[in-house]
């Protein structure tokens, strides 16, 4: 019933443009038309939480988690301790030095040491999904940045190229800096745009007392980290790209491969690989005709006996 109806709908629609119909099964109809609102819905999405809030968090001159609370940042109680929800926005995180970083963000999580929420822990900041190109620019943008290997991420993101599901995820942090500041990318189960990115920014006391380091051991300065400008240019680049158009040579020679009687030759082979012949079928008819005759016989003739049986017996 509902695939008659998106035919008819898809059919009127078509007459009405002028475009010529082309014939697709029930199920071809329907999987296209899922995933069209499927990316409809993600797109919309993804432009949403780009135009949402920008929210300023200002931790160039200290650390307090006091910084996040008394700012417009609305923050709510996960109900897991010392956890709280951030919401979606393009959050500024500025840190010592004249360091900062602009990510547009899905939703996020403030962690905090203790009860008195006094001193922060962490804070993540989830992205929208993105495509390939996105994760990929972004992840290596981020290593680059910071002179981490990218071998590892390769690898583990192979299977994406391949238009196969990833599996767990992948991160580096940057631990020489107070904050440590890292990033993790994470399968979205969506083949068609399959990454999603965590940005993190940890002042854990604890960690950073083992590993020595503190805001004045830092010598990160006057860094950037844009992720709008980063998408901005991976746009960019897949609209710069020149679109190839076949040549009168190319289109020639598959004429020509079409025509040759070497593929004429190699299809008759398939089809008749592939097709019973008429003479299997007919055989295989008349067996079944014999068969059926013959069972038609004995039980006419079973069914007499007993009938000159029954007589004689009475």
């Amino acid at each position: 019933m509902t695939c008659g109806i998106i035919t008819q709908v898809r059919q009127s629609i078509l007459k009405e443009t002028g475009y010529p119909q082309v014939s697709m099964n029930c199920l071809n109809l329907m999987h296209v038309h899922t995933r069209f609102l499927k990316t409809l819905f993600l797109t919309v999405g993804l432009t949403l939480s780009l135009s949402a809030e920008n929210y300023v968090l200002d931790f160039s001159k200290g650390d307090s988690a006091d910084i996040v609370f008394n700012s417009k940042v609305e923050t709510r109680d996960l109900g897991i301790k010392y956890s709280y929800a951030l919401p979606s926005g393009t959050y500024e995180i500025r840190l010592d030095r004249g360091n900062k970083f602009i990510i547009p963000v899905d939703r996020g999580r403030l962690r905090v040491e203790n009860e008195n929420k006094k001193e922060i822990s962490k804070i993540e900041l989830i992205t929208p999904i993105l495509n390939i190109e996105e994760g990929y620019a972004l992840t290596e943008a981020f290593h680059k940045s910071f002179n981490l290997p990218l071998g590892q991420f390769y690898e583990w993101a192979q299977p994406a190229k391949e238009y196969k599901f990833l599996s767990d995820f992948y991160g580096k942090t940057f631990k020489s800096n107070y904050p440590t500041i890292g990033m993790s990318v994470h399968s979205s189960y969506n083949k068609d745009i399959p990454f999603f990115i965590t940005y993190h920014f940890g002042w854990s006391n604890w960690l950073h007392r083992r590993r020595g380091t503190s805001a004045e051991t830092n010598t990160l300065k006057d860094f950037i980290f844009d992720v709008p400008a980063v998408l901005a240019s991976v746009q960019s680049n897949i609209s710069d790209r020149p679109v190839t158009e076949p040549t009168s040579s190319d289109v020639k020679q598959v004429m020509e491969e079409s025509q040759s009687p070497a593929s004429r030759v190699d299809n008759s082979a398939k089809i008749a690989a592939t097709e019973p012949s008429k003479e299997e079928v007919e055989q295989t008819s008349d067996w079944l005709l014999w068969l059926i005759g013959l069972m038609v016989v004995i039980g006419g003739f079973v069914w007499i006996l007993r009938r000159k049986s029954n007589d004689s017996s009475q």
